[in-house]
This record gives structure tokens, sequence and C-alpha cells, in this order.
């Protein structure tokens, strides 16, 4: 069976899954399950109050109709996918019972991917399940009123400030760097921080940088600082995707430029485009890979704030903080 029914107060639920993969048209089965436990019972119910004179007034319903998608396309993609397939069930309903006067409100809520991601199913997995659309349909008695149920709209995703140090070293005439890159950002009310390390070789650094061996203790003097870049994700979990992803670090004019390939939420590479503190490099065709994702330790958090208030305090025309 492509619909499981279920019971609410008042009502019934069905999940009508199994869309055609990318589509938003509903089956056979679909229609047959609308029309057999919605559509024909608030029919039903009309006539019986018509017939009945109640002094209360008609039946009113209300159909909540939840939109989802399974995991193997991006955020946006599958949040537009979810909320056609809403809008698919509405429009049948409002064909079925226009002309009857069956009161019936109908609310709409595409979630994306969000609901297969709550139910622990994995990213770039296709899921007759999670191509699916949630039925709710409650019957609301007649002289009395029922209260509001509150709908939380979706999660868009969480803002990702990155910021990224980077220190370097030379072997012959090729260049190496050290990065630490970190990722700043508020998730249901809590500030996190998640942290990666990566190395990178470039074939040109300004003789004017400082040269000395890259060692693991960020920041140093000679430490560029780069950030902030913002990126919206679709959820904190998908930051893992940077796992272990080739980089294509860039700097010229003070402004830094990272390219994670094929790591952007959106589709297609992550570009972080970042100012830094020191102008007075260039880095140019470097490549190199993250490490994994890591908490971000506590004195690497404290060293970021630190950066970043040299990075913002106000300065004089000569450049000097003012304290």
């Amino acid at each position: 069976m492509s619909v499981d029914t279920f019971d609410v107060p008042n009502g019934v639920g069905g999940w009508l899954r199994d869309f055609e993969i990318d589509s938003a048209a509903l089956t056979k089965k679909h229609t047959t399950w609308l029309t057999a436990f919605v559509v024909m019972p608030m029919i039903a119910s009309r006539i019986r109050d018509a017939v009945a004179g109640s002094d209360a007034g008609p039946t009113v319903w209300t159909v909540r109709v939840i939109g989802g998608a399974s995991r193997t396309a991006f955020f946006e993609h599958n949040l537009a996918l979810s909320r056609r397939r809403a809008a698919a069930v509405e429009t049948f309903l409002n064909e079925r019972l226009a002309n009857t006067d069956v009161e019936c409100r109908i609310q709409t809520l595409p979630l994306s991917e969000l609901p297969a991601a709550i139910l622990g199913a994995r990213d770039d997995v296709e899921d007759m399940v999670h191509r699916a659309v949630l039925v709710m349909v409650h019957r609301h008695v007649p002289g009395r009123e029922d209260p509001p149920v509150p709908v939380r709209p979706p999660d868009r995703g969480v803002a990702v400030d990155f910021y990224v140090y980077a220190e370097r070293g030379t072997f012959m005439n090729i260049s190496r760097w050290q990065i630490e890159m970190y990722a700043v950002y508020r998730h249901k009310g809590q500030k996190h921080h998640v942290g990666w390390t990566g190395t990178a070789s470039a074939a040109s650094v300004s003789p004017g940088d400082v040269n000395k061996a890259w060692t693991p203790a960020l920041p140093a003097l000679d430490a560029v600082l780069a950030g902030p870049a913002r990126v919206t994700f679709p959820s904190p979990q998908a930051l893992a995707e940077l796992n272990g992803k080739t980089i294509f670090p860039g700097a010229r004019g003070g402004k830094f430029r990272l390219r994670i390939q094929n790591a952007n939420p959106a589709g297609g590479d992550l570009i972080l485009r970042m100012p830094f503190q020191t102008d007075v490099f260039e880095l140019s065709q470097g490549v190199g890979s993250l490490g994994r994702k890591r908490p971000m330790p506590q004195k690497a958090i404290n060293s970021l704030n630190q950066a970043l208030f040299y990075l913002n305090a106000p300065r004089t025309k000569d450049g000097h903080i003012i304290i």
C-alpha cells in the first residue's frame, strides 16, 4: 500500500507515500484515499447537518497538509517540491468540494526533507516512504470552539560564519600552508563552534610574507585571520559534508578566497570570500584538503574571539587600535 491510515482526534490521518521521483502528481491510490476518507465523509456530514437542521450550524473541518521529500536533492529544491506536493492535495480537495457547501479549512506546510532527516533517513538516499504528504483531517464539533493547533514553520537552515587561520613554511620553492577553518553558528538558541584542519601547497607566494616552519599552534604572529564569510546550510549536520573535501585557497589584495570542491549546500563548489588582516602577500595556485570535522577547542575559541576583537576594533587613520 502507498497510503497508511491512522486515527487523529475527531478525525483521520493519512500518509500518502510513493510519489514519483521529483514529481508532485497524485497517484491513483492517493486520490482514492482522499475521496474515501476526506471528501465523502465531509459531504455525508454536510447532508446530515442539513437534514437535522441544527441551530449550532454545520460541521467545520480542518485539513492539515504537510509536504515532504526524500533526501536525494538539495534542501531548497526539496522545499519547492514538498510545497508542490502539498498544493496538489489542496487543489484536489478544493475541486472535489466545490459547490458542496462543506466548510473546510485547508492548511499547507512544506517541510522539504526535514521529516526524513528527523526520522533518521540517510542523505542522498532515495526512499518512497519520504516522497510523501501527510494529511490530517479534524472534525470540529458544532457549537464548540476547538483551541488552535500551533504550526511551527520549517527550519530554513542555519547561517554559518566561517573564519580561517593560515600559516606557511617553505620547502625548496614550494610554499606549504597549514589552515585551520572554524564555523560559528547559532542553532536552537545556542552558539556552536566547530573546526577543521587542512593543508595546502602553493606555487607562488609574495616574498614579503613571513617565512617560518608551520606548526599546529595557531594563531601565530604570521597567522592570517580571514573572515567572516556567511553561508546558510540546511542543517548543522550538513556541515559534515565538508569533511575530507579538496580545497583551493588563494589570496590577493587583502581578499582571501577558499573554494571547497563539491561542498555547496545549494549545489556545486562552496566559495568562501573573506577579508584578512594582512595584505602583504599573494597566494595563488594553492591546492590541499580539509581534515575531519571536530569540536573547536576552547583555546581556539578564545584566540578567535581575540582576533575578532582586533579585526573589528576602531582604529585611528594610521591604523592604531583605539582602546
